[in-house]
């Protein structure tokens, strides 16, 4: 599908009760409402000029410009890691406003050949979504096998327990799930991340009107230890 197929099929298959239930997380207007459901089937027909499925960095771009956050949710999903350039991430970075856009972002940059570098960047800004977009980048870089450095663990640690109580909402709430999954990788950093935990105290997130609730690190923790028990043969 080219770009303009694209956007009647999201306008086509948007909803009121799905805009209510995104409005309630904080989806900004405006927007259709299309259920994540139909936007994986719509990624699926992207294709790319090199034949790629799944991504197309012009298309992802058409669709970023609408400023509509399904669109733009779309966008975030065809990204090409190897076509985004780093002029065009920090541009991008600069208009998210809504955790989700910055978590799907984190995603795709994640597999950008410059994924480390806006890391340790965006994790030092004081705006609530490039820290959040950079913590984000920590966590999917973890899930994604990446091997960091046990210092570099440390340094990150070190960072959350300093700044998480002061940070903004939604880069509190990427924070906290850092130290999750740092505390994953083994047990030696869970131990680490469980004694950070207890120093920072309850840690509450404004989550608004939804029945979202905020991770309590040791307790995830636990349940992320006992699945990998029984995944052992």
């Amino acid at each position: 599908m080219n770009f303009e197929t694209l956007y009647r099929e999201l306008e086509a298959n948007g909803s009121e009760q799905t805009r209510k239930t995104y409005r309630r997380h904080g989806a900004p207007e405006p927007m259709f409402g299309v259920s994540f459901a139909v936007l994986g089937k719509l990624k699926k027909s992207v294709v790319s000029p090199n034949k790629k499925k799944g991504v197309n960095q012009e298309i992802a771009q058409q669709l970023w410009d609408t400023k509509n956050t399904d669109a733009r949710t779309l966008a975030l999903m065809i990204i090409d890691p190897d076509a985004l350039t780093e002029t065009e991430a920090e541009d991008w970075l600069k208009e998210i406003n809504y955790q989700a856009l910055a978590d799907y972002f984190a995603q795709a940059v994640a597999k950008t050949s410059f994924a480390e570098k806006k890391l340790h960047k965006w994790i030092k800004s004081k705006d609530e979504y490039v820290r959040r977009t950079g913590y984000s980048l920590l966590n999917s870089l973890i899930k994604g096998g990446k091997k960091f450095d046990e210092r570099d663990f440390e340094q990150y640690m070190e960072k959350i327990e300093k700044e998480l109580q002061s940070s903004a909402n939604w880069a509190k709430e990427a924070m906290n799930t850092s130290l999750v999954a740092i505390g994953s990788v083994n047990e030696t950093l869970r131990a680490r991340v469980i004694e950070i935990a207890d120093r920072i105290g309850p840690v509450e997130i404004d989550y608004g009107d939804t029945h979202c609730q905020t991770i309590v690190v040791k307790e995830y923790l636990e349940r992320i230890y006992a699945r990998k028990k029984t995944m052992k043969f």
